[in-house]
């Protein structure tokens, strides 16, 4: 009866819980003894000179059938006197039962050893720990139900006993108001004193946690509001750092910042790139006859059309005084550069035609759309869109560059009917000089190879204009144009484009049925006056072959 269950508590910062022993002890102080006169539990100092240090805990009766038979000391050993000492760092444990289970037979008979029968409700009438595990199941909260039965799986608890000698989990049990409560399950083995090794007893005990965890839970919450709280400021600074004041646009940081994920995004689902950047036209003259309020007004208006104009997901930003970038990703053949670009024409003439302002607020843009295995950097797109921007802005008084023959060419076809263009090149710097030629209203398209541009033909049955590069790989551009489907070659205005004079191909591409031939520089009306000519003579010629062809017959 003077055996006892000793309880290991290390407190370090608190209740922190130890390791269980069993122990056998002398009790000098006669509180085992009292606690067997009286029945009732006892708080006591106990020394262990068996292992140099004092314990304090409880001393309880052990019921059985109602008659005492014995106690359980349960204690608690601190770091050192000085904490002994500290009453704030006492921990009084509280047990609500103590079961005593055999785990040498296969019935596991266990024998309830304590009972607090005041909180807790436990089945009175197993005789064996598997009957008992299973009638206790249904006060054990559903989300610690699996976990109850793993740690009660004797098999597992004899093994795991070997090598520790306690073992514990904590879950949740209903008490005798239908409340759960935290609780925390115990297995430690008893052993006789110099036998680490054998032991045919362990003692399943349920304590009361309750109060320290609802403590740990309400930190818990309380560090986890915290971290929410200091996560949702420094996302609100993250923001604000890369947010531009005036516009409320993504600024330049936020552009890099973006873009550079963009791309990341882009390559694992091998999309393209969208890139376009506008600058405003007139800010100096807006700001030095109406002044700088007026001049931040226009520059609000046309981050407001830009980003009016652009479906999300996309990165609308203000990189500077006025210029603006917006990037986006999207699959190959998206049409969003062109409907970006017809819609944000559209929303600058009815601003200016509703705004009432003594100016004008417009844009010069250029776009860039292209396959991301084709982009080295975030740099790279946005210097290709830029180009283009700057070719519009230095073409805004200049005339349109096309020959007679193919002006009057598509106003025969097309009538007043809005522009589409393709251009099939390989070379960037020709795809930009010819996208130079249009006005913000076209609707252009730049390919780089043959199958792509007959795709892009093939999908759209308002193509105007054609260009075709005489330096393509393979057949080279009259290649191109001689393998041309004639359905396909009917619903366009072909025109060649040449590096350099060369009369016989000038002539086989008019023998091709070239619409018209242009030679660098493009934008340069005495080249093609001339290449005109040369094509009037060779049809001249042709017609004149043919009448003596007929003659002679």
């Amino acid at each position: 009866d003077t055996d006892c269950i000793v309880r290991y508590i290390y407190p370090e910062d608190g209740e922190k819980d130890g390791i269980y022993v069993g122990a056998v002890f002398h009790d000098p102080t006669g509180k085992l003894e009292e606690v067997l006169e009286t029945g009732k539990s006892v708080h006591n100092f106990l020394p262990m000179d068996r292992f140099g240090f004092c314990m304090e805990g409880n001393v309880i009766p052990v019921y059985e059938e109602g008659r005492l038979c014995g106690a359980i000391s349960t204690a608690y050993v601190p770091m050192n006197q000085q904490q002994l000492a500290a009453q704030e760092l006492a921990v009084q444990s509280i047990y609500y039962l103590i079961l005593s289970v055999d785990m040498q037979h296969e019935n596991n008979h266990c024998s309830r050893l304590y009972f607090n029968y005041e909180t807790q409700q436990f089945p009175t009438d197993a005789q064996h720990f598997d009957d008992f595990c299973r009638k206790s199941l249904p006060d054990v909260h559903p989300e610690d139900a699996e976990h109850f039965l793993e740690f009660t799986d004797l098999k597992r608890v004899k093994e795991t006993l070997q090598q520790d000698r306690t073992i514990g989990m904590e879950c949740r049990l209903k008490d005798q108001s239908g409340e759960y409560r935290w609780v925390e399950l115990i297995f430690t083995r008893i052993e006789e004193y110099g036998a680490a090794d054998e032991y045919q007893t362990a003692i399943y005990m349920v304590r009361d946690i309750h109060k320290r965890k609802s403590k740990e839970m309400e930190v818990r919450r309380k560090n986890q509001e915290l971290i929410l709280q200091l996560e949702a400021n420094n996302q609100a600074l993250l923001e604000q750092s890369m947010t531009d004041e005036l516009t409320r646009l993504y600024n330049r940081k936020g552009l890099v910042w973006l873009g550079m994920e963009l791309l990341k995004e882009a390559r694992k689902k091998e999309c393209h790139i969208f890139t376009l950047v506008a600058d405003l036209n007139g800010l100096k003259y807006i700001n030095d006859k109406f002044g700088h309020e007026e001049g931040d007004r226009a520059i609000c208006a046309i981050a407001r059309l830009l980003k009016d104009s652009v479906p999300e997901p996309a990165i609308v930003s203000r990189t500077g005084g006025d210029e603006f970038t917006i990037m986006a990703m999207r699959e190959r053949g998206s049409q969003l550069p062109w409907e970006l670009e017809q819609c944000f024409v559209k929303n600058m003439k009815e601003f200016n035609h509703d705004s009432g302002l003594s100016y004008m607020v417009e844009a010069s843009y250029g776009w860039d759309f292209r396959a991301v295995s084709e982009i080295e950097d975030l740099d790279e797109c946005i210097n290709r869109a830029d180009k283009k921007m700057y070719i519009m802005k230095s073409r805004r008084k200049v005339p349109g560059h096309f020959s007679g023959r193919t002006q009057s060419e598509i106003s025969r076809r097309f009538g007043s009917a809005k522009q589409h263009v393709i251009v099939l090149s390989e070379d960037a710097g020709v795809q930009e000089e010819i996208a130079g030629l249009f006005d913000s209203g076209t609707m252009l398209q730049t390919y780089g190879t043959a199958e792509d541009a007959l795709r892009g033909l093939e999908a759209s049955d308002e193509v105007a204009l054609l260009f075709v590069d005489e330096q393509l790989r393979g057949d080279g551009g009259l290649g191109f144009v001689r393998d041309l489907p004639e359905l396909l070659r009917r619903n366009v205005v072909l025109l060649l484009l040449l590096r350099e004079e060369d009369d016989k191909s000038i002539e086989e591409a008019f023998a091709l049925g070239v619409d018209d031939v242009m030679v660098k520089p493009y934008g340069s009306m005495l080249n093609q006056c001339h290449i005109r000519l040369l094509g009037s003579m060779y049809l001249a010629n042709r017609r004149l072959s043919r009448m003596l062809e007929v003659e002679h017959a």
